[in-house]
């Protein structure tokens, strides 16, 4: 997980606060011999110390098809490598979208640590969670 400003400085992740996109690399690992390729579902929420969801969840994408180039420029990170036999994908979770800014925003969350929990899943069904540990901090 990483995350960054709107004017691309990366944000410590145990210090977060005001505006920040979030950033996940994400690949299906495949069975027959570790090949990668990218996920066919991606999504997240935010839990807070005591478990309780309080952002989300929210669906980031599910690939039915391939998207179209301005899609794949707001999704992917320009650091993704997409046209190469074993890709490297990092995802915008905070995606955006006609009515949002693909930020975190940060100010109505209290202080304190929090969970992100990335859900992806391949097309056969198959899904892998991971929680990546934060801490939202006074702006």
């Amino acid at each position: 997980l990483l995350a960054y400003r709107n004017n691309g400085a990366k944000v410590n992740l145990q210090k977060i606060n005001g505006g920040v996109a979030l950033f996940v690399n994400a690949t299906d690992v495949q069975s027959n011999g570790g090949n990668h390729t990218g996920v066919y579902k991606l999504g997240y929420a935010i839990k807070n110390g005591a478990g309780a969801t309080v952002v989300g969840p929210y669906k980031c994408f599910q690939m039915d098809v391939a998207p179209p180039e301005a899609i794949g420029n707001v999704l992917y990170t320009t650091q993704s490598t997409r046209h190469k036999f074993d890709p490297f994908f990092w995802i915008r979770l905070t995606v955006k979208s006609p009515s949002a800014d693909g930020l975190l925003h940060t100010g109505h969350l209290l202080p304190g640590p929090y969970t992100v929990e990335v859900t992806a899943a391949d097309i056969a069904g198959n899904t892998t969670t991971r929680g990546f540990r934060i801490t939202i901090i006074p702006a």
